[in-house]
């Protein structure tokens, strides 16, 4: 069961402020997005603690994610391999990461990476309000959201009949494993208990992964296709939070990229 424990209102009004200079930032609206910003920071010293810390927060996610833009600018300058800079663009979210972590520290803020190894036969309950409706081991979590996944993908990769090649599967791997721990490290980890330590943890599941889908919106996939994302987002961040181990979920992105390339979903692999 989620907890939706009381909370201020304005305390939401921060996460609400948060996507929307997101959505703003991936519809290329920068100056929309930059103006939001100061004004929450002409107005942070007179915000409470939390308020506060989270106002800082996602100052130093959009400065990250300006670094991000700025640093995929230049790897598109330059004559490597197109393989090389896709692996290269991932670990650019080492620039929102970095300054993220780096305030949460300075304001003595609580992180939860859940970088824990998980108990794999922890059983995690499903309800809805006081009525539980199941549970799952964390092992069995996983094997289920893989099975969906792979289910799901398996009717494309048949139509798509991908000609594996030794090296194009190496890259493939390597950037499944970039991108995994990346995403989940910024948005399960970070993101969702900044969003946790405002408001709870009901609401920093939903909200964080709204956002995380919201994130795709400027790669070019349609609103539809990001909301997909935001759901999936929203399972992994219930997990991970129930589990108290984010090493699941990376797995599951892990499996969930591979799936992408080899039905065609994402071309950007070629060898």
């Amino acid at each position: 069961m989620l907890h939706f424990k009381e909370y201020p209102l304005r305390n939401l009004t921060f996460i609400f402020l948060f996507i929307t200079t997101l959505i703003f930032f991936q519809l290329n609206r920068i100056t929309i997005a930059f103006i939001i910003l100061f004004a929450l920071l002409l107005l942070v010293v007179f915000l409470q603690e939390k308020q506060r810390i989270f106002v800082w927060i996602t100052i130093a996610y959009f400065t990250g994610e300006l670094l991000y833009l700025y640093g995929n600018r230049l790897l598109n300058s330059l004559s490597y391999h197109v393989n090389v800079l896709l692996m290269l663009d991932k670990l650019l979210l080492l620039f929102p990461i970095a300054i993220i972590l780096y305030v949460c520290r300075k304001f003595k803020q609580d992180v939860a990476l859940y970088f824990k190894k998980p108990v794999w036969n922890q059983q995690v309950a499903f309800s809805f309000f006081s009525t539980k409706l199941f549970s799952l081991s964390v092992f069995h979590f996983l094997l289920a959201a893989a099975a969906i996944s792979i289910i799901m993908y398996i009717p494309f990769i048949i139509i798509e009949e991908p000609d594996i090649k030794l090296p194009w599967f190496i890259w493939i791997l390597v950037y499944a494993v970039i991108s995994g721990i990346m995403e989940e490290v910024l948005w399960r980890g970070l993101i969702m208990t900044g969003m946790k330590n405002l408001t709870n943890e009901g609401f920093a599941i939903i909200f964080s992964s709204a956002a995380y889908g919201f994130s795709y919106i400027m790669f070019g996939y349609s609103l539809a296709i990001c909301m997909l994302i935001a759901l999936f987002g929203c399972y992994w961040a219930f997990f991970t939070s129930r589990s108290g181990s984010i090493i699941p979920a990376i797995l599951w992105h892990f499996v969930f990229q591979i799936l992408m390339v080899l039905s065609g979903a994402f071309t950007f692999l070629p060898i």
